[in-house]
């Protein structure tokens, strides 16, 4: 996803859509039988990296003539594994056809892509050019040329996570494969200060024989999701772009750390907006709980962040009904200490005042209880509260009030006290919001 907004499911699918598989031995008939109307997009399977059998230029006629008349073609492989890009030679004669090169799509996401887009209604021109991007993470892009971020030689890394993300770019920008190496520090009197880790410099010991594809795709499956929290927990959105560059822009944000944190919930709960968003966008959930079963917005709400809930609600989010015990402690404390703020931060991410603590007590009641007359008119001023609500004591919070004010004005001595004018203010203000 390359937007911030909420999960939307769409249902306009257009049925005239077809998966075609080339095989040794088609024919010329059977491919313009299949392409003629009413068939508005074909999800070719072809060979290899995009290859397919054209005698006599037919095939490439057949597919450019249904292009001319709106057809959409979308260019996948049949492999297992594999990808089709406009980088390959092969696909520059498809191109001129108007076939899109799909990627790594495989052929159901391809079709239901492709359905999607047409039932849209958007025309033949801009669903080329859709299925041709990657929308909500479903292909993988190939970049021709290498990113920016690390084109220049000269550029030094200023945190940890950069320096270890440059490195493997590094390492394979130039092929170099990444080989085993025993590290040892040296010694004190030939120690070297790094100047991005402030500590020894390490020599290697003879290379070893290298990794396997497997072995280093596993050694950065394990810690590439604690590079990523730490750079989210320090605000380092330079070494989450360079990280995703290293993962070959594969990196999987909604990973987990040793702690049981997602990168989002390291961002959201240090206050660090740009990686929220940066995550956001590149397909972090904000639906998932870390190990203590909060999600990252209740993290942005104990961090008093406004933005960034209000950011994450853009994207969907909800406070997790596993979080009611907590948050009714917070609205407990938050009430005691009137600490409005923290109550208005709540309000925001979707909290229902409504709802009750174990003794059955909404947050109203425990306003009056407390005596916090700002509290009551601000949950008052709420929309869609219910005033009315009664405790597992059968009580409303206009009964609360009433034992308050009798019981200070049985005691001679408060009869007159601030206390007393308080509750007496609570008191006519519940009666009023009944009337």
């Amino acid at each position: 996803p390359n937007a911030i907004a909420k999960f939307v499911a769409g249902k306009k699918m257009d049925p005239n859509v077809g998966t075609l598989r080339l095989f040794p031995g088609i024919t010329e008939v059977a491919i313009r039988s299949f392409l003629s109307p009413p068939l508005k997009g074909v999800v070719l399977e072809t060979y290899g990296s995009g290859n397919i059998p054209n005698s006599k230029g037919k095939t490439l006629e057949l597919l450019k003539e249904a292009s001319d008349r709106g057809v959409v073609i979308v260019n996948i492989t049949q492999c297992y594994r594999g990808n089709v890009s406009a980088l390959y030679e092969t696909a520059h004669g498809l191109a001129g056809a108007g076939v899109v090169a799909g990627g790594d799509m495989t052929s159901e996401c391809a079709l239901t892509k492709l359905s999607y887009l047409v039932g849209c209604g958007y025309s033949p021109e801009k669903c080329r050019e859709l299925m041709g991007q990657s929308l909500r993470g479903e292909m993988t892009l190939i970049r021709a040329n290498q990113p920016s971020l690390i084109a220049d030689p000269n550029v030094r890394a200023t945190t940890f996570v950069q320096y270890i993300s440059y490195e493997i770019i590094k390492g394979k920008t130039n092929s170099i494969s990444f080989k085993k190496q025993n590290l040892f520090t040296d010694s004190p009197r030939s120690k070297l200060e790094s100047p991005i880790l402030h500590s020894p410099s390490p020599r290697t010991s003879e290379p070893q024989p290298q990794l396997s594809s497997l072995e280093r795709a596993s050694i950065y499956r394990s810690f590439f999701p604690i590079l990523l929290c730490s750079a989210a927990s320090m605000n380092d959105i330079i070494g989450m772009r360079m990280l995703n560059v290293a993962a070959e822009n594969q990196l999987e944000t909604t990973c987990y750390d040793y702690n049981g944190r997602t990168p989002l919930h390291c961002a959201s709960r240090n206050g660090n907006l740009q990686c929220v968003k940066w995550l956001v966008k590149n397909g972090a959930s904000v639906h998932v709980l870390d190990r203590n079963g909060h999600t990252p917005l209740f993290d942005a709400v104990t961090s008093r962040r406004s933005d960034i809930v209000e950011l994450l609600l853009e994207a969907g989010a909800h406070l997790s009904d596993a979080e009611h015990t907590e948050i009714t402690a917070l609205i407990h404390n938050a009430i005691y200490r009137c600490d409005i703020e923290l109550l208005k931060l709540l309000n925001l991410a979707g909290f229902d005042f409504n709802k009750t603590d174990f003794e059955g007590r909404t947050p109203l009641h425990l306003a009056v209880l407390f005596e916090q007359e700002s509290v009551v008119d601000y949950i008052l001023g709420m929309e869609n509260i219910n005033p009315c609500a009664m405790d597992k004591l059968d009580k409303t919070p206009l009964d609360v009030a009433i034992s308050i004010v009798e019981h200070y004005k049985s005691i001679h001595f408060m009869a007159d006290s601030e206390d007393t004018l308080i509750a007496i203010n609570i008191h006519e203000k519940l009666s009023k919001a009944l009337n």
